[in-house]
This record gives C-alpha cells, structure tokens and sequence, in this order.
C-alpha cells in the first residue's frame, strides 16, 4: 500500500466496510487517518456520514486525536454531529467517552441545529442525558432552532423524560422552560399530552416562576417610576402630567391584573395536571407572587384573603384595590388559616 495515496480514506467515501477493515488490520501505521479532502472530510467522517459503525469506532480507538475528531468540513460539520444526525449511538458516546471537552456538543451544521438537538431529535435519550451531563451548558439547552423548536420541547414530546429532568434541573434558567412552537405548545404540553406526569407538574412550576419573575419585575420598574414622580412634583401636577401619572398608574394595574391572570391560568392547569390534595394548597397562596407564603390577610370591606403580608402592603401603597373584585382597601386584619 502506497503511503501517500488515501486508499483507506477511499474506501470510508466509497462506503467499502470490508475493504476498510482489512487496511486497518493489514496497514494500520499506513492509512493516514488525519487525510484531509477539499471538501474538508477526513477517513472519520465518511465514516460517520456513510454510518459504518465498526469503521468509526475502529479509527477512533486506534488512532485517537490524530484522525481529527473535532475538524469540520464545508458543511460545518463534526463527527459527532454525524453521528447524533444518524442515530450513531455507539460512535458518539465513543467520541465523547474518548475526547471529552475536544468534541463540541454545539456544532451547527448548515441546517443550524446543535448536536445535542439532534440526538434529542433522533430519540437519543441515553446520549442526550451523558451529552448535558458532560458538556452542560455548552449543548445550548435554551437554542431555537429553524423549525421553532428547543431541546426541551423535543425532549418532551418524544418522551425523553431523562433527557428532559436533565435540562430543568441543571439549565432551568437559560433553557426557554415557556417557548410555544409551531403547534402552539410548550414544552410542558408535550409532557401532559405524553403521560408524563412528575415531569409536567415540574415544568408547570418553572413557568409560573417564568412568568411571575417577568411581571413582578415589571412592577417593581413602574413602582420606581412612580416614586420618581412623586419626589419630582414640588407644586402640584399639570393637567399633562396628571395624564401621565394616570395613564401610568394603569399600566401598573394592567401589569398587576396580567398577573393574576398567569398565576389563575396555570393554577387551573395544575390542577387539571395533579388532581390531588394538593389543591388545598394551591387555593392558599398568595394570587400576586403566588410563593409559598399562606394567604394571611383579611381584605376590608370585600372579606377577599387572597394575599401575603408584603403584597398587602405593596397593594396598599400604590392603588390601594383589592385584586378580586377591584373594591377598594378601607383596612385590612391578619388572620390564620389551616392547611
């Protein structure tokens, strides 16, 4: 075998197990594995691409970082993105289990989706789950792909509920838990139309979290807006900034109602989702942060106990409206409930 001619790389192309096998055994010093075409492949590639199994696992234990795991080709592709792209499982956990950081979990492709995204694409839970326990963030647990989809929604509706825990427990910030797709669905629909039940509820609590951190930090700013007003005005408002404070004062309200809204909306869902006796629970938290604070305040004259101590006082001091029925707050009285 001529040392300076690709035969074995010619034979990973043409897709010749056989022929393949036997230049290893025969000429394995020989084969050049690190050869490079001008369309960027190498012997490792062809091999992932053409889904020689037995070939790819060969070069990668015999030959190690000489046969260029990470080196993309035209296409911008990897081998490990081949291989989560063709079900490859043996290969990939090979490449991860050999290489480790070398390997890139987030390789694109022309298509731009993420490795980590195929293999949750391709039902790959077993992969998938050692892909983020390795390389964590660096799978990009929160990416959109072009079809609108995220790892977690892809998790979730192909039942890879391993895959899926994995994701909330150690990306839940950055992993977009309340993203709708194409089919007008989160990630925690998929999981509730699937059966999967602790996974659904655990998600239900993430986007209400979503949801409540967005709103309340929306109250928080216009809360600060309106307190700059009130230090700026030393002699009285004009009839134009009366306007503006007003028109403030209700996007505070609108803010504060949207809210409830949220918190009533995904109430109704958990209990739809967790038909338990967890629902005493549920009905004794604060409709406004909705934490885990019981409701301890006696709204007077409506009778409303709907809030915690600090919403109470927050409430009270910017419109001072019972968020039920819109009454106004003519005073208030702690009370204790049982659970």
């Amino acid at each position: 075998m001529t040392q300076n001619r690709p035969y074995f790389f010619n034979a990973c192309k043409k897709n010749r197990k056989k022929l393949a096998l036997i230049f290893i055994k025969k000429y394995r010093n020989r084969c050049n594995p690190g050869y490079v075409d001008g369309l960027g492949n190498t012997a490792l590639l062809w091999a992932c691409k053409n889904k020689m199994t037995k070939i790819a696992l060969k070069i990668i234990r015999y030959y190690g970082l000489e046969c260029k795991p990470s080196h993309k080709n035209i296409y911008k592709s990897d081998a490990l993105r081949y291989a989560c792209q063709h079900n490859l499982k043996k290969v990939a956990f090979s490449l991860i289990n050999k290489f480790g950081n070398v390997c890139n979990p987030a390789c694109m492709g022309l298509n731009r989706t993420p490795s980590f995204m195929l293999a949750c694409k391709n039902k790959m839970d077993e992969l998938a789950s050692h892909m983020l326990i390795t390389y964590n963030n660096r799978c990009m647990p929160g990416y959109i792909n072009t079809n609108n989809n995220t790892p977690l929604i892809l998790a979730c509706k192909n039942k890879l509920e391993t895959t899926a825990m994995l994701i909330i427990d150690m990306c839940h910030n950055n992993c977009n838990i309340d993203h709708i797709d194409n089919n007008n669905k989160t990630a925690y629909d998929y999981a509730r139309d699937n059966g999967l039940d602790e996974l659904s509820l655990d998600l239900l609590d993430l986007e209400l979290e979503s949801h409540n951190r967005y709103l309340i930090d929306e109250l928080s700013s216009d809360e600060d807006d309106g307190l700059s007003s009130e230090e700026d005005e030393d002699d009285g408002l004009s009839s134009e900034e009366e306007e503006d404070y007003y028109e403030a004062d209700m996007d505070l309200l609108d803010n504060l109602y949207e809210l409830i809204h949220n918190n009533t909306k995904l109430d109704e869902k958990r209990v739809t989702a967790n038909n338990t006796n967890t629902n005493t629970n549920i009905a004794l938290k604060c409709v406004v942060c909705f934490n885990e604070l019981v409701r301890l305040v006696l709204l007077k004259p409506c009778n409303h106990i709907c809030m915690c101590e600090t919403c109470t006082t927050r409430i009270q001091s910017n419109n001072n409206i019972c968020p039920i029925c819109r009454t106004p707050i003519f005073s208030t009285e702690q009370v204790y409930l049982s659970q």
